[in-house]
């Protein structure tokens, strides 16, 4: 099993390095960083590549196929597991990949219908509480 915390430490060096601070290379000075934040962005672009550890990040976290490095956003082992977990990271595999059969089975089959099957039985519970409600608002008066 994954250590936590270095799956934590590296999701959080990769928002640093992608979505705080873009373009920030590996080889960029990383001195005006907390050395907290300077060891995760260290950690992020050494397992970027990984791909086993990245296998086990996406088998806990789907959407963590965002920080995988291209070459295994273009992996179909690496992205069927990530849509798998959810669904969702569909949208940060390479475009070859959107189009495959396989991935789209392995997506397909994670949420669509069950996930629509519990959005609708919550929506049929509001309604009957509404109608609950209304009811008792009408016997109050």
């Amino acid at each position: 099993m994954l250590d936590n915390q270095q799956d934590e430490k590296f999701i959080k060096g990769a928002r640093i390095a992608r979505d705080q601070h873009e373009g920030l290379t590996e080889n960029d000075d990383l001195s005006h960083l907390p050395y907290d934040d300077q060891v995760c962005v260290k950690l992020y672009f050494e397992k970027m590549n990984d791909h086993a550890f990245m296998l086990k990040v996406v088998k806990q976290n789907g959407r963590a196929l965002k920080y995988a490095s291209a070459g295994l956003q273009n992996n179909k082992e690496i992205v069927t597991e990530a849509v798998k977990q959810n669904q969702r990271a569909m949208q940060y595999a390479h475009a070859d990949l959107q189009g495959n059969k396989d991935v789209m089975k392995a997506a397909e089959r994670t949420g669509g219908k069950s996930r629509r099957r519990r959005r609708n039985n919550k929506s049929k519970k509001s309604r009957r509480n509404k109608k609950k409600s209304k009811k008792r608002k009408s016997r109050r008066r």
